[in-house]
């Protein structure tokens, strides 16, 4: 007979394993979504520098060294959408005015 207060200590043994089998499913759990962040962040980062990249050889070969400063400040720019306006500026335009 058990009384209240007293603890059964298989109880507590399987109190503790399931504690632990939580925790370990949480880590795992946070584990990959800083996977999933880490992988979106790196792709983002991939898109950004290639439109840098490809505005920089855009305006190298259109304009020569006279762009220099121009692109020091396109590899300074870090938004994705920025640059796409950027593209769609430089196709239109006929000089770096």
């Amino acid at each position: 007979m058990q009384f209240v207060g007293e603890v059964n200590p298989w109880e507590v043994e399987k109190v503790i394993t399931n504690l632990e089998l939580t925790l370990e499913e949480m880590q795992q759990q946070a584990e990959m979504r800083g996977l999933i962040k880490g992988r979106v962040e790196g792709r983002a980062e991939g898109k950004i520098e290639k439109a840098q990249d490809a505005i920089c050889k855009y305006l190298k070969r259109r304009f020569g060294d006279t762009s220099g400063g121009l692109q020091q400040i396109v590899q300074e720019i870090t938004s994705l959408e920025i640059l796409d306006g950027v593209m769609e500026e430089l196709f239109a335009a006929d000089t770096l005015e």
